[in-house]
């Protein structure tokens, strides 16, 4: 009987998985080129295609690297690559027969891999063009389905326009593979000849991207048993579902897989929990001629239920309801005290008559058991497919030799770079941060009045420091001191006074308050498409908030003494009118839409110390007997550390039980605040209570330069879609709310046109950075040119966000809405999901996501590479990655992950056909643990299997919180070089 194997493609296949290619001549063999010395770019290449017989010279000692190559020597040394002995006849007029490449030319032809010229020659001796060495290369990869490690950039080369449409795709693909790199003017030259030196280059650069790859095992056809064994299943996730958290068990004799469930995990996952378990995608094997499957497998903690099985077809992504079938599952026998089951799909198949060579279909192993909820383990030993029922049953892991042998052994070549954190890591990468930092908030202006006079605009002066609003506002020295000044209101409308091509400049160290309501919402910065807004003078950077201000000298509130010990509070917070002036300045109280603002949370001293926010159950945020609050866990508000546990709202004294916990009775308008060491505004210089609001909304068309976005409590900025340029902000203090929609600088609805560079982003209870879509059916969203660069992300919910709401499927059942083109690099995302990132509407306590990307749609050109991550915990990815399975999504390369394997996870989500509780195209999300093997299996994948991975480990996993346990307003920590000690006074 015949078992499964490896494919090999050519000669190649057979050493890719410990990433080498056949050598034909000796590596010992000296190294014999005069013309190519040590220092010379492309020495290391033409010493891997001369050792591994790819290339020889053009006489004994001399390479001629400068030659231009020929286009019958480029098609030899693929074949040679391939280990190619012989092919097809050479149909072209022009090649010699017996000619020194003639077989392979005919290779060559027979795969496809060349096509010749419409007059039927070859032209072998012609020079062969860069555009034509991407071509052959990229056919190549396609005739012997060889799989390759991406480690370009994306393709932007300035001439790319220059490419022949032929050759426009296969060009991309050389450049996302690494095999070109361009010119130092960054020019592709497409049709400039290829010189021998380049071909080493590129041959050595595509076996290094096939060799680091993961090629994986396909069956032979016909009717031999295929058996997946857990090392299998963990390595490719394209045949997972569900399971948030899973894991490979190596202490056995046979490795088992493990699935590892909670209800949370099947919400995230869309899945309910009675459909979790082990799915097989039917692409790889001829179910027609193995229709019986049996699976070896347990239920950690479960009833002792058979599991049941449900098949399902897609004739097309939309139709899946109309194939979709429960199929009986039969106990088997135990085997090495787990549990057996098969299933038999022969009458199924002859009902539907499916062809399985062009349909998808898969099935789904479920606990189907009805007291599941979601909770539990599920592991499995192999998954095998088989001819007949007798076969299955006579089936066990001990009974083949062979296949024993490759459950037990089946092992990837490829290995990630993973190191263990030392103490000088540490000290590089925890500098790294703080320097990084003051970097930014110390930044210079880059937008300066004079960009705005030289395009014949209009500028602006503002100043909470020097200015008055008697003054003009049109220079530095007459600048006005209310942002009112901006805005001239008839009746209920507002007029903005600034106009497309201005400028709008505060002054540094300035302060400035909401002074208006826009949209039932605060917002003290009403900003107009089309302006550019920045600083001038000296100091740190002017701040724009929607926070009140309660220190002594604040004149918002005064902190007065209560009934109840420690209890302080400021009664009746009244903001509900706001003071402007018509176009004759005259004042009066404008109309305000909306309700009394929320107070979301208390800053103290610039982030010294934070309010813990106690939230009631319920509706209204009330002092009333019988409503308790939430338990929201473990905090630490930079004095103490405790668990926040449910207490009886009935009055501020059984509400209110720690010190800088705080309660906004919405109804009254009163704030009470627990402080056991006197009036808070005599311990406190500085108190900040951030509100229901946004600090700061622009408009498109526009630049925002080293402005402080901050103290918010929901978000710090919004923006619209187009052309928005945020650059040298800080943007930070944002969380609280009861909705929870607390993110860092937000764009709203489809973009196009959006970058963020070098900002320091931090204590955000959400997304720091986030580019969302909302759109509705037949309104898909489309999110282009994001751009999130050379940042800054400490303590947040979630790093960075790409978003799409939801998926506007088309009749051919494809997704219209698109995230194209979209860039996060060069990003440093530490502490994340630590600080205030707790849902207190749903008062639970969960990780954070590095990178949050949509799962809906699709990914085109989109990439994160060379960030640094820090610290976190959570997940890496809460995204749709590229793998080479799925190679549709994000494209990861050459970033740095700094974890603790204990408190992190690296995720990613995959198109499936899996979510039968949906008739959408949808995707699942895949956890591995963040340990060495886990990682390898990781990056096997696709998923930036260039990067660095430090695992710091330790028995104590918040242990880089210096025995804090969690701290909030890292801005402080980093920008004093400490941490406030808890037993501060």
């Amino acid at each position: 009987m015949k078992k499964p194997v490896k494919i090999i493609s050519f000669l190649i296949a057979s050493v890719l998985l410990i990433g080498a290619i056949p050598a034909t001549v000796s590596s010992s063999r000296a190294f014999p080129f005069a013309d190519v010395a040590e220092d010379d770019w492309y020495f290391d290449d033409v010493k891997f295609v001369y050792e591994n017989g790819l290339m020889i010279g053009t006489a004994e000692n001399v390479f001629s690297p400068d030659l231009q190559l020929s286009r019958a020597m480029f098609v030899t040394v693929l074949g040679r690559l391939a280990g190619a002995t012989g092919g097809g006849s050479s149909p072209f007029t022009d090649t010699v027969a017996g000619a020194w490449y003639e077989k392979y030319v005919g290779w060559a032809y027979s795969l496809g891999v060349v096509e010749g010229y419409p007059d039927g020659t070859f032209r072998p001796n012609d020079p062969i063009t860069r555009e034509q060495v991407a071509a052959a290369a990229d056919r190549f990869l396609s005739a012997t389905g060889l799989r390759v490690v991406k480690s370009g950039g994306l393709f932007d080369f300035e001439d790319e326009d220059s490419v022949s449409d032929w050759a426009a795709g296969a060009v991309e693909t050389a450049s996302r593979i690494g095999l070109f790199i361009g010119d130092g003017d960054g020019l592709f030259n497409p049709k400039a000849a290829t010189t021998r030196a380049e071909a080493a280059a590129v041959v050595e650069r595509l076996a290094e991207a096939i060799g680091s790859a993961w090629q994986g095992y396909l069956p032979e056809p016909g009717e031999d048993p295929v058996v997946f064994g857990a090392k299998y299943l963990y390595e490719n996730g394209s045949i997972l579902a569900g399971g948030m958290k899973r894991g490979l068990d190596l202490a056995g004799e046979f490795p088992i897989l493990t699935l590892e469930m909670d209800d949370v995990a099947a919400y995230s996952t869309y899945l309910f929990p009675n459909t979790t378990g082990i799915s097989i995608n039917y692409g790889e094997v001829d179910v027609n001629a193995l229709p019986v499957v049996k699976i070896c497998y347990s239920f950690d903690g479960m009833d002792e239920a058979v599991p049941g099985a449900v098949w399902n077809v897609n004739v097309t992504r939309t139709e899946s309801a109309g194939y979709r079938e429960d199929i009986p599952v039969t106990a088997g026998d135990d085997e090495d005290e787990m549990k057996t089951a098969t299933l038999d799909l022969t009458a199924t198949l002859a009902s539907h008559s499916i062809d399985f060579k062009t349909q998808l279909c898969n099935l789904l192993f479920t606990p189907c058991a009805e007291d599941y909820d979601g909770d539990g383990k599920f592991t499995v030993k192999y998954i095998g497919f088989f001819a007949s029922r007798e076969d299955a049953d006579e089936f066990g892991a001990e009974s083949d030799p062979e296949i024993c042998d490759y459950l037990k052994n089946y092992a990837l070549g490829f290995k990630a770079d993973v190191r263990d954190y030392t103490e000088v890591d540490k000290a590089y990468y925890d500098k790294l941060l703080v320097d990084r930092i003051a970097e930014i908030k110390n930044s210079p202006s880059e937008l300066t009045p004079a960009d705005v006079y030289a395009r014949g605009g209009k500028c602006y002066f503002i100043s909470s420091v020097n200015g008055d609003d008697s003054n003009d506002g049109l220079s530095p020295e007459t600048p006005w001191r209310s942002l009112s000044k901006l805005v001239r209101i008839r009746g209920t409308a507002r007029i903005p006074v600034p106009k497309k091509g201005d400028g709008v400049f505060f002054e540094r160290g300035s302060v400035f308050y909401p002074e208006h309501y826009r949209n039932s919402s605060i917002c003290a910065l009403d900003g107009v498409s089309g302006v550019d807004y920045g600083a001038y003078g000296e100091g740190p950077k002017p701040v724009i908030t929607c926070a009140l201000d309660f220190t002594e000298s604040g004149g918002v509130g005064v902190w007065q003494p209560t009934e109840y010990d420690n209890v302080w509070c400021i009664p009746m917070i009244d903001d509900s009118v706001t003071i402007a002036e018509d176009d004759e300045g005259n004042e009066f109280e404008a109309a305000w839409y909306g309700e009394r603002s929320e107070i979301a949370n208390i800053f103290f001293d610039g982030g010294r110390a934070v309010g813990l926010r106690i939230v009631a159950k319920g509706d209204r945020q009330t002092l009333k007997d019988g409503i308790v609050s939430y338990e929201k866990g473990r905090y630490f508000n930079g004095f103490e550390y405790y668990y926040s546990e449910e207490r009886s709202l009935e009055n501020p004294g059984t509400a209110l039980l720690h010190n800088l916990e705080f309660f906004h009775d919405f109804e009254t308008g009163s704030l009470y605040l627990y402080w056991d060491r006197g009036n808070p505004a005599d311990s406190f210089g500085d108190i900040k209570a951030g509100r229901k609001g946004t600090g700061a909304v622009f408009g498109s068309d526009t630049v925002i330069d080293n402005l402080a976005l901050v103290y918010s409590g929901m978000c710090c900025a919004e923006a619209g879609g187009k052309n928005v340029t945020v650059q040298n902000c800080e943007i930070g203090c944002v969380f609280g709310l009861i909705s929870s929609d607390e993110s860092g600088f937000f764009v709203w609805n489809s973009s196009d046109g959006v970058t963020v560079k070098d900002c320091y982003i931090h204590d955000v209870g959400d997304g720091a950075l986030t580019s969302q879509g909302g759109g509705s059916p037949g309104s898909p969203n489309q999110i282009h040119n994001v751009r999130y660069i050379d940042n800054v992300m400490v303590a947040c919910g979630n790093g960075a966000e790409i978003w799409n709401h939801m998926s506007d499927i088309d009749e051919d059942g494809v997704s219209a809405s698109k995230i194209t083109d979209c860039l996060i690099r060069g990003n440093i995302i530490a502490y994340n999901g630590y600080g205030p990132r707790l849902k207190q509407d749903m008062g639970s306590f969960h990780g954070g996501e590095t990178i949050c990307g949509s799962m809906y749609g699709e990914f085109v050109n989109s990439r994160i590479e060379d960030n640094i991550f820090l610290y976190g915990v959570g997940e890496l990815y809460y995204a749709y990655m590229a793998t080479y399975s799925q190679p549709r999504g994000w494209e990861s390369y050459g970033n740095t992950y700094v974890f603790d394997p204990e408190i992190y996870l690296l995720g990613y989500s995959y198109e499936t056909l899996n979510y039968l509780n949906h008739g959408m195209w949808k995707r699942a999300r895949i956890a591995f643990p963040f340990t060495g093997e886990g990682i390898d299996w990781y990056c096997s994948l696709g998923i930036d299997p260039k990067g660095v991975f430090y695992r710091c480990e330790s028995d104590e996993p918040y242990k880089h919180l210096n025995g804090s346990g969690y701290f909030f307003m890292t801005g402080y920590y980093a920008e004093r070089g400490e941490n406030p000690s808890k037993n501060a006074g």
